[in-house]
């Protein structure tokens, strides 16, 4: 059974491998996969690395994570969340699955980001970061300062021109304060 309660099915010729990185409430972890993908988590969070084919990387995430994507145009980087699907190629980039406002904040490259009911596909540019409250579907695009979503991989929250409400929102993600 997977993260999301999903049953992994594995035929003969699937290398079929999962392994779990997690980083408990109030730190952080770093860590490198094998393609040389360098993968912050931030507190309370947790990735499964799934390897089914040479064709596709793909990991499946709980919580937030901050991802430096090794380029390798013939193999897709897919981050799975409950919600979402992000497709990439090589890029730098933020996922927050934290309560009912996910997001994904883009600092380099190119991503497509996918709403898992809907099907709906949303393409991101550097600055962009893509919100969607889980319990009323709605959607928004906004450009915002990249370092007051990534500033916890460097061991600080930054917090500038962002409304309170967000900077109560991330701290209780970080002490995972309910």
């Amino acid at each position: 059974v997977g993260l999301f309660g999903g049953v992994f099915n594995q035929s003969e010729q699937d290398q079929f491998i999962i392994h779990t990185v997690s980083s408990p409430v109030g730190q952080q972890t770093h860590t490198t996969l094998s393609d040389g993908t360098r993968v912050w988590l931030n507190s309370n969070s947790l990735i499964e690395v799934v390897k089914l084919s040479e064709s596709e990387r793909r990991i499946r995430l709980r919580g937030e994570a901050y991802l430096d994507v090794a380029k390798d145009a013939s193999r897709p980087f897919v981050v799975e969340t409950e919600n979402m699907v992000v497709t990439v190629l090589g890029t730098e980039f933020n996922v927050n699955t934290y309560g009912k406002l996910q997001s994904v904040v883009l600092v380099n490259g190119k991503v497509q980001v996918t709403d898992r009911q809907e099907g709906t596909n949303y393409e991101l540019t550097p600055g962009n970061r893509f919100e969607m409250d889980v319990e009323t579907g709605d959607k928004t695009i906004r450009n915002v300062d990249t370092e007051n979503f990534i500033s916890w991989t460097n061991g600080y929250l930054k917090f500038e021109s962002i409304p309170l409400k967000q900077v109560i929102l991330q701290l209780q993600d970080y002490y995972g304060i309910v």
